[in-house]
């Protein structure tokens, strides 16, 4: 019974991140196509936003884990 809960909050988690990501994704296209529009430079932008990002969140972006933060499958 407790495990069906956890499994539930857990399930209610990643659906709530997963929405997140979707919103976040929708709205850089849209600030991208308005700076676009505006006649701003789409890589010069795109080479900011990268060059601010920190080393972590390259990789998780990249879909991947940094060294030593494997985490060992259950």
């Amino acid at each position: 019974m407790e495990a069906g809960r956890r499994e539930r909050r857990v399930l209610a988690r990643v659906t709530r991140a997963a929405w997140r990501l979707e919103q976040a994704e929708a709205e850089r296209r849209w600030a991208l196509c308005s700076a676009r529009a505006e006649g701003l430079s789409i890589v010069g932008i795109e080479v900011v936003l990268h060059q601010r990002q920190v080393p972590h969140e390259r990789w998780v972006l990249r879909g991947r884990v940094p060294p030593g933060e494997e985490h060992e499958s259950r």
